[in-house]
């Protein structure tokens, strides 16, 4: 599945959560054609052992973007859980992303060998995970609440805990939660995203990558490399 959109991101206060999502859910109301989602999501992110798409050196198809992503998302905790491969990436402040479900519904030892994406981007990170060349390094959880209207889809997420692979129960929890208002590269009704967070401007906080949120606060080392601004506006 392919997927191109310009996306907005800010964290947010926690004490704010309340309000802020019936603020959102009023707004979608009014613009009728409302869906709504609430999901458990986990993350696991891959990267090289010099975590070379962290720091935005790995030569990775396609070649231009920046923040680039190779992940394993799940929608719940449980053993028939769908299970997604992904790949993001940035460019010229369009989020693109790329993503297939696994036959199985979750991820298997058996996918190593049987599994084959036909988008070509994602069989580049496919044959990296297979071959070893990525790893899982990080894992991301947290509560998502999203709506979608006028052909835009804003997420809400909390509880966000970071932790290692292996270590489920373990982990460091986000001190912030993090908005979203995503919508399509040929939609230019910016407006929308005005209207929408005008009475909360001053209280919304600037963006964040969960991502490079996590890597920092799991590994020492990554909290005194700090990276390019480029690579903390997007999730």
């Amino acid at each position: 599945m392919l997927t191109d959109r310009s996306t907005k991101t800010f964290t947010f206060s926690l004490t704010l959560e309340s309000l802020l999502w019936s603020h959102i859910e009023y707004f979608a109301n009014q613009a009728r054609g409302r869906r709504c989602e609430s999901l458990r999501t986990i993350t696991t992110y891959f990267d090289t052992q010099d975590f070379d798409l962290y720091r935005g050196t790995l030569d990775m198809c396609p070649p231009k973007g920046s923040n680039k992503q190779a992940r394993l998302r799940h929608y719940a905790e449980s053993e028939d859980a769908p299970c997604f491969l992904e790949f993001k990436w940035h460019a010229e402040e369009v989020s693109h992303k790329r993503r297939c479900a696994f036959p199985s519904g979750r991820l298997s030892i058996l996918d190593l060998d049987t599994f084959q994406p036909q988008d070509p981007i994602l069989a580049d990170v496919w044959d990296k995970v297979a071959t070893g060349i990525l790893s899982p390094k990080l894992v991301v959880r947290y509560a998502r609440k999203a709506i979608e209207f006028n052909e835009h889809r804003i997420t809400l997420d909390t509880e966000i805990r970071y932790s290692l692979p292996g270590l489920p129960m373990s982990g460091i929890y986000a001190e912030v939660g993090v908005l979203e208002i995503k919508r399509p590269v040929l939609n230019d009704r910016t407006n929308v995203t005005d209207q929408i967070l005008r009475p909360f401007r001053d209280l919304l906080g600037g963006p964040i990558s969960k991502c490079a949120d996590g890597t920092r606060k799991l590994y020492s080392w990554a909290a005194r490399a700090p990276l390019k601004p480029s690579a903390e506006s997007k999730t």
